[in-house]
């Protein structure tokens, strides 16, 4: 492999982290993990669908903007859900799983605490797919809800976020169970 995809793909060749014993489809995750980020810009900053009426938005209907209005509207209980759903928690997701693949060697002090993050950002997961699954289905049900494309890039960032944490929970296990076996011996 060539030097500088393999930099890319595992990071620093100098840090013990989970990349470096990444095998397989495994090897790919942090490359993943820069796909779902961009997957997930472009669903947030593009218009996701068209509505009028929809929670006091009239016309085109994109995220991060949508906030601003709610908030001006009197509803920023709506705003805030959107907020945590939709723009919060993804991040969450996607930084604790670059955090975890590049960034904390296995031996070090904070990687036990990011691996507790990606469980819980495992688990947090399928809030993430319900709101935009109940999105789609208020968007389809409108009377003139229109949905564009950049829905589908927040749902398949949604899922090559679980894709990536399912896999890094896994390799953690493995790993650190193969790190405690040497030790022992």
């Amino acid at each position: 492999m060539h030097p500088l995809l393999e930099r890319f793909l595992i990071g620093s060749p100098y840090r013990r982290t989970i990349a470096k014993f990444a095998k397989g489809v495994d090897r790919y995750l942090g490359a993943i993990t820069i796909l779902a980020a961009a997957l997930l810009g472009l669903g947030l900053a593009s218009p996701v669908g068209y509505a009028t009426g929809f929670y006091g938005i009239s016309g085109k209907i994109v995220l991060v903007s949508d906030i601003v209005i709610l908030m001006k509207s009197g509803q920023g209980s709506v705003a805030l859900m959107v907020g945590l759903l939709f723009i919060l928690l993804p991040i969450l997701n996607i930084s604790t799983a670059f955090d975890l693949w590049y960034k904390h060697p296995l031996d070090g002090e904070k990687f036990e605490k990011f691996n507790r993050r990606a469980n819980l950002c495992g688990r947090l997961w399928y809030l993430g797919v319900l709101s935009i699954g109940a999105l789609i289905y208020k968007l389809n049900t409108a009377s003139d809800g229109v949905i564009y494309p950049a829905i589908y890039y927040l749902l398949m960032s949604s899922l090559l976020q679980k894709f990536i944490l399912t896999r890094l929970t896994r390799l953690t296990a493995l790993v650190t169970f193969v790190d405690k076996e040497l030790d022992e011996n």
